[in-house]
Formats: structure tokens, sequence, C-alpha cells
């Protein structure tokens, strides 16, 4: 993974404030630094987001005098939702197209559909980036309705879209086909637990309309809707739930590695060491680890006989954490941000995560939990130190 100063980072986000987020990072730094401040300052208006981009500009300034700023940085996932997907199936392809894979470029999912679509012999028009993007993001949470309202209904434009799915995003495609047969008929919910301990609960729901008549005004009515608890032969919600479930839990995980405390991990990571110096160490388990069970060791809560097969892995991840001071992140949906000087090492923590999503068995072990009995999905291959090396996961 490339790194970058803090100094580079403000560039970046003023590029990306610009709209010049889809350009390789040096490429928007250069743009920066092809300006005068006075010509930046200029370029407001112009810019996607004209308030951070002024922010980022000012934060520049301070960087430049060597004023401290409280500025953060903040980088996009490029598609997190298939990039879970894609990291879950180990599929190559996937996590190419959505930069957890590098490939010397600043990965785009939609454009790459959109080329792969116009390069069908089946259509005779050209379909617009504009069009596609809509028609994927509600495509891979189970929708068929928006790909057709936006392609049309038995047309070669939405026959060359589903076709190109499986040129750009097969892992994906084949781990929302497991997820949609995941619905279980007529349940009132669907659970399943995440790695930290956080259970998803989604309730079947329906909407129910009762008329109602209030003989104090004279007998008048109105319909009252509301919704109940109802299970349903089938659905298409529970993909969705599934990979948000996932995602938020990432959220979660990564303000607990970035936003630590020293004294905890420390504490741990020496309980964990003396643990091993006694009873050695135990075998590397396959399941995703998060850093919460630091806090439930510190508190008694667990111990560390039970969770033997976990401490390679948790004494691993303690590490990265104590390798730098703690630092504030904020999370809007799939955008992280943090001070500039901590992006680095930001970037490294979401990378570190899709390696762990990578090497685990977290999509079948949900999945058997939802059937109430053994599931499995074979891997499409091994893409865990390919991972490693990604630029653009966040951009």
């Amino acid at each position: 993974m490339t790194e970058f100063t803090g100094k580079q980072y403000i560039k970046i986000a003023i590029a990306n404030a610009f709209g010049m987020d889809k350009e390789l990072f040096e490429d928007r730094i250069e743009w920066v630094e092809s300006q005068t401040m006075e010509e930046l300052h200029a370029r407001v208006e112009e810019a996607d987001e004209p308030a951070i981009y002024l922010g980022a500009l000012l934060a520049l300034e301070d960087a430049e005098a060597g004023r401290p700023s409280g500025f953060m940085v903040g980088l996009d996932a490029c598609s997190s939702g298939v990039q879970i997907m894609g990291a879950l199936m180990n599929c190559d392809i996937t996590c190419k197209s959505t930069g957890l894979i590098d490939t010397g470029r600043r990965a785009d999912i939609y454009t790459d559909v959109t080329d792969v679509m116009n390069q069908s012999p089946s259509i005779s028009v050209q379909i617009p980036r504009k069009d596609v993007k809509p028609a994927l993001m509600t495509h891979f949470y189970g929708s068929t309705e928006q790909p057709k309202k936006i392609f049309g209904e038995d047309t070669p434009e939405l026959g060359a879209f589903y076709e190109s799915l499986k040129d750009v995003a097969e892992g994906a495609t084949i781990a929302m086909e497991h997820l949609l047969g995941a619905w279980q008929p007529y349940a009132d919910e669907h659970r399943w637990t995440l790695p930290d301990g956080f259970t998803a609960i989604c309730p079947v729901m329906e909407k129910q309309d009762k008329r109602i008549e209030v003989d104090e005004l004279d007998h008048a009515t109105f319909t009252h809707r509301f919704e109940v608890k109802a299970g349903q032969e089938t659905g298409l919600s529970i993909a969705a739930n599934v990979v948000h479930s996932i995602d938020g839990m990432l959220v979660r995980e990564m303000n607990r590695r970035c936003n630590y405390d020293p004294n905890v991990l420390q504490h741990v990571k020496e309980e964990i060491e003396s643990y091993w110096h006694v009873k050695g160490k135990g075998t590397q388990t396959n399941e995703f680890v998060s850093i919460r069970l630091a806090s439930l060791i510190a508190t008694g809560e667990i111990r560390l006989h039970e969770f033997r097969e976990n401490l390679v892995e948790l004494h691993r991840i303690i590490q990265k954490s104590l390798a730098h001071k703690p630092f504030p992140v904020k999370c809007v949906h799939d955008e992280f941000k943090c001070h500039a000087n901590y992006m680095n090492y930001l970037r490294k923590h979401y990378v570190i995560m899709f390696q762990q999503l990578a090497h685990s068995d977290l999509l079948s072990e949900i999945l058997t939990e939802i059937h109430g009995s053994p599931y499995h999905i074979p891997k499409l291959g091994n893409v865990v130190n390919d991972i490693g090396g990604a630029n653009y996961a966040l951009s």
C-alpha cells in the first residue's frame, strides 16, 4: 500500500471535493500542486462539494504555515457491499473491480459494467454510466425491478447487464444467490451473530390497513396503516440485511482499532503472551476475530482459554493498533474520516479487516445460523495476500 504524508492527504481531499476522486492519488496531488493557492480558492464554486473543498484548502494553508488543524480527511469505500461479497467469496475478479486487489488504477465497478455492456453485440445503443449505477446498486441487494425499470423487461440491454456481471463481479453474484436462497418461508424474523458479538435481528414486517371510525366525530372514518410481524413465503431483503450487518460491523471495528484504550490493549497483549509462555500457542482460527475480545478479556467477561484458537489473530491485530496512538474516526455510511496524519493507519486497518474477511468462513457461518443446519459455500480462490497490497480499497 502506497503511503502519503498528512499534507498530501489534504491535497487528495481537495481534489476529491473538486470531483477528481476517480483519478490516481498521485494525479490528484499533482493537480493541486500545479496551481497556486489563489487559483485554487478561485475555483470553490466549481467544486462538486464546495464546503469540503474550501475547508480542505484552509487546512492546507494551516499545514503550510505549521499551524495545528482539526480538519478530517474522508475516503470512500469503492462499492463497500460488493467489496464485502467479493472478499467473502475470495473472488479475484470482484476484488479487482472494487479496489481490493490493486490493478494500478482507481477501481470503478460502475464504469467497468458500463464498458462491458457497451461492448456487447446484442445492443445497438450506448448505455451511460448514470443508468448503470442505480441498476447495479440495487441488483446486489436483490432487486430485479430497478434493472427492469431502467433497461426494460426482456430487452437486449437487460440481458447485457446481467451478462456483464459475470465478467466484473462473478463472486458477488454467487454470494448474492446464496443470500437470497437463505430466506426462511413464513419465519417472522431472521437472525444471525456478527464476529463482535452483535446479533442482527431482522423482523419480517407486513403493512396492514385498518378502517377506524370515530363516534365522537359524527362517525367519521379514516384508514390507519401499520406494520406487523408476518412471515412471508419469499422475500429479497435478507441479501441486503446480511451485507449491511457486516458493513456495520466493519465500521464498529474500525472505531475500536483506531480509537482504542491503550491500557486495555497493552494489558491484554501481555496477558496473552504470559498465557502462551505457560500453555503454548494454539492453532489459528478461520474466524474473523474482533478486537472487541480484548475488552471482554480485560473485564473478565471471557477467559483466555475459552478463545485459545483466536489468540494468535487477536494478538496480531492488537499489535497493529498499538503501532500508532489512538485517534478518533468518523464514519458516514461508507466514508471513513480521520486526521490527515493518521490516514495511513486507517487505510491499513481497512485492508487488514478485508483480509480477515477473505480468510474467514463468515458467510458460511452466517448462512448456517440462518438455515439452522450446516451450510458451506466454496471459495473461488485465495486473495488474502493480494488484498494486502490494495491502494484504492478506500478512495
